[in-house]
């Protein structure tokens, strides 16, 4: 790696797939369109990342 990269690690919760496709299904079910700030919001909520080292913590 170059000395100018940066290496992240992107978590996800376990819970966002089933959020999402509630969405999805009750969007369906109504047709209504679903909030999209509050499902913007939960997406947020859902994904942590974080900035790692480049050799990835090994000496």
């Amino acid at each position: 790696m170059s000395a100018g990269s940066v290496v992240v690690q992107l978590r996800v919760r376990w819970w966002l797939k089933w959020y999402i496709r509630s969405v999805v299904l009750f969007a369906g079910m109504t047709g209504l369109e679903p909030n999209w700030d509050h499902v913007e919001f939960w997406v947020r909520r859902a994904l942590h990342w974080r900035r790692v080292s480049p050799s990835g913590g090994r000496a």
